[in-house]
């Protein structure tokens, strides 16, 4: 992740608002720690679940956890936006299934639409990159 204040915004937001069980996976400590911290004030830590770790499994598919997923918040580097394209294409192609990426826009893909979301200041925003569509 880029900057896990914005990765515990983002899951609290989904969780307390919406009531969605989130899965964040991180592979820098303190910035996992400084997540969960964030879900724990808002209480919701109930509704989601961090991992230490990469995304990706061994194999460079998309962790087990994330195959039934609706929607993907992915908020990475270009570089590793480009790893992931083929599988978020491919998720892509079932119905309902959304991905959102802020501040980058994925590689290869064309999103459906894009708009400007609040960052970690009131007066900040970055754009909001969103792929697939509502069922």
């Amino acid at each position: 992740g880029i900057n896990a204040e914005y990765m515990g915004t983002a899951l609290v937001h989904l969780a307390k608002s919406h009531g969605c069980r989130c899965i964040g996976y991180e592979i820098r400590g303190e910035l996992l720690e400084k997540a969960r911290m964030m879900s724990e004030e808002a209480g919701v830590s109930e509704l989601i679940t961090y991992h230490h770790s990469s995304f990706l499994a061994q194999d460079g598919n998309l962790q087990p956890a994330l195959d039934e997923a609706t929607v993907y918040f992915v908020y990475l580097l270009p570089e590793a936006l480009k790893i992931l394209s083929p599988l978020l294409s491919a998720r892509l192609a079932r119905p309902g299934v959304r991905v959102l990426s802020p501040q980058f826009a994925i590689p290869d893909m064309q999103p459906s639409s894009e708009v400007e979301a609040p960052y970690t200041l009131p007066w900040e925003t970055i754009p909001l990159y969103m792929y697939g569509s509502l069922p």
